[in-house]
Formats: C-alpha cells, sequence, structure tokens
C-alpha cells in the first residue's frame, strides 16, 4: 500500500481540509465548505467519492486521486 503523506479533516463547522502529513509544520494545501452547521461525524473516503454528512443534511463530493 502506498502512502500518501496527506491527511483529509472534516472539522466540527463542516468544513474539509486537506493537509500535509508532517510534524513539524502544519500546511493547508486546500479546503472547501463541505456543510453547513455542526457536525460530529466522521467523513467517509470510497475510491474517488467523499462522503459527508450532520444531523440535516448529507452530501458527496468527487475528489481528484493524482
Amino acid at each position: 500500500m502506498e502512502k500518501s503523506g496527506l491527511l483529509l479533516i472534516l472539522s466540527e463547522q463542516g468544513q474539509v481540509v486537506l493537509v500535509a502529513a508532517d510534524p513539524s509544520e502544519h500546511r493547508e494545501l486546500a479546503s472547501f465548505q463541505a456543510l453547513e452547521g455542526k457536525t460530529w461525524n466522521y467523513p467517509v473516503l470510497v475510491g474517488d467519492r467523499l462522503y459527508v454528512r450532520n444531523s440535516q443534511e448529507a452530501a458527496a463530493y468527487r475528489v481528484q486521486l493524482n
């Protein structure tokens, strides 16, 4: 299995953030607002689809995997 060196994070405020997995610095590579309102659910990545949800809505996004 290949290591990507990336972390995909869903914030409590519904923002998805892609960061480099580097313990020496925080380096944000991309971000977008995926949901409105609070979410405490885990994001799920299946193939090239990112699934996110909160108590009122759910969304799926296609992500480019390079």
